[in-house]
């Protein structure tokens, strides 16, 4: 194909942090559209739905699940897993310190985070408790 794009439609996510439950709200669907180099007739693939993942398995280790706040409403709205960096951690992406707002956590004190979910105690005894240690 000379010239194609890829046409889809954005996930919409709703959130509920009491349950630490993402949903997706809106199918997605994949095609590719484009004119062949070589015949110049239009191509369109079929559409194919991939499979996402919800719940506390939105977004990987050691990332937050963030939400566009300019789109869709408190319904669903349009998201996409960040990385903690250097001196944060995330053991869950549905977390944060405010209510319905995923963060990364700062490093607590005597720990090593090298950033993700990588967080190494010099001495204690630490636990999770409510997606943060």
């Amino acid at each position: 194909m000379s010239s194609s794009q890829l046409s889809r439609n954005l996930p919409m996510f709703s959130i509920d942090t009491a349950l630490g439950v993402t949903t997706m709200t809106n199918p997605v669907t994949l095609y590719m559209v484009g004119r062949d180099s070589l015949t110049s007739l239009m191509m369109v693939s079929a559409a194919i739905r991939p499979n996402f993942a919800t719940g506390q398995a939105v977004c990987p280790t050691g990332y937050i699940l963030v939400l566009d706040a300019s789109s869709g409403s408190s319904n669903g709205r349009n998201g996409f897993c960040s990385p903690c960096g250097q001196e944060q951690y995330s053991v869950s992406p549905l977390a944060g310190l405010t209510p319905g707002v995923p963060s990364c956590f700062n490093c607590p004190p005597s720990a090593d985070c090298s950033g993700l979910a990588n967080v190494v105690f010099s001495r204690g005894t630490w636990a999770i408790s409510k997606g943060m240690y």
